[in-house]
């Protein structure tokens, strides 16, 4: 077990409880058990830091749906120490997202991002914030990174559930946009592969309390462009884990209209893009049309220069020249050799 992967380790928790539960004892079960007891410990943090947030949040008449870690643990895990969260989730909607940054900020959060001020909602979906003890939380004004056009997260809210956490009531998605969310990030290339999107994925479409709509996955994969990416997972977990997905939907999803600019989105998510000059390119067409889906080629033209600002960091035009060329620089040192603009 020493040797694992970080992606292996994060699942140790979750593979001690389905071990016990088949009755096996032995050493390595039992050096398990503090992995689990360490995950269970510290998810009893997070969940105080996300209920004094939505605390937070609701005081301020924001509506809130936790997603992902947060939400799959009472629903689907029913087991704080089986699945481990580096921080927590939280969508608001997107039109009270400035309120809500400004609450989180209020409250000593502190941004990843720049200049919070700056920030598109039409062209990114999440901001991360750190408080002063490292701990973490990503407050999205989208669901989905690939999904960031207006109304691109009416479907979930609509079809969202009311949830309590330690007695604070909030909303989250339907079990269908929970195996939609699982899927959808699990795809997205990182440089340690994110095995945990597995374990999320096979473990709500076992869920007792509710069952997937096939139906809904089909359609929202179609209207939201996210064919490729699903058809991918999905066959994927089907074929190496038995998976319950009914052999008629993967048809639908393989046989649905393909364009060009799906594939190249889909290339965008799933691959590595380091050391890959047209994938940079590559990264700023699908992050702009993500964002203006819809909009005509008169709206399109328009949101040009608030995309530069946004992916400068810039609230001046005349400034953007020389952020693009600073950019530059970095690219150049970095395939030299003289710069690790990655891991910066």
């Amino acid at each position: 077990m020493e040797g694992l992967d970080p992606s292996s380790n994060q699942l140790l928790p979750l593979v001690y409880r389905n071990l016990v539960a088949q009755g096996v004892k032995d050493d390595s079960v039992a050096a398990l058990k503090p992995r689990y007891a360490v995950t269970w410990g510290q998810n009893q943090k997070t969940f105080r830091l996300l209920v004094q947030t939505l605390r937070r949040l609701h005081a301020a008449d924001i509506e809130t749906l936790v997603v992902k870690g947060a939400a799959l643990i009472p629903l689907f895990y029913r087991d704080s120490g089986v699945r481990g969260m580096g921080d927590f989730d939280v969508v608001v909607r997107e039109r009270q997202f400035g309120d809500a940054v400004r609450v989180l900020l209020g409250a000593g959060w502190g941004t990843r991002f720049w200049r919070p001020e700056l920030f598109d909602t039409r062209f990114d979906h999440a901001i991360a914030f750190l408080d002063a003890d490292g701990n973490s939380v990503d407050l999205h004004c989208h669901l989905l990174m690939a999904c960031c056009e207006p109304t691109a997260d009416d479907p979930f809210w609509d079809a969202s559930r009311p949830l309590e956490i330690e007695g604070e009531a909030t909303r989250t998605l339907c079990a269908t946009d929970h195996l939609i969310q699982a899927c959808v990030h699990g795809i997205n290339w990182v440089r340690i592969p994110p095995l945990r999107w597995i374990a999320d994925a096979m473990t709500v479409m076992q869920g007792r309390q509710e069952g997937i709509d096939w139906d809904r996955l089909a359609e929202l994969a179609q209207t939201r462009e996210l064919t490729l990416p699903l058809e991918s997972t999905l066959s994927y977990l089907r074929r190496t884990f038995d998976a319950p997905v009914p052999e008629d939907v993967l048809r639908r999803l393989a046989g649905g209209p393909i364009t060009r600019t799906d594939r190249l989105r889909f290339a965008f998510w799933a691959e590595d893009p380091r050391g890959r000059p047209l994938g940079r390119l590559l990264h700023h067409y699908v992050m702009y049309t993500r964002g203006v889906r819809g909009a005509g080629a008169v709206g399109r033209i328009q949101a040009l220069p608030a995309y530069f600002r946004f992916w400068t960091r810039t609230d001046r035009l005349w400034k953007i020249p020389f952020q693009l060329g600073l950019k530059g620089v970095r690219v150049v040192a970095n395939r030299l050799g003289l710069y690790r603009y990655w891991d910066a």
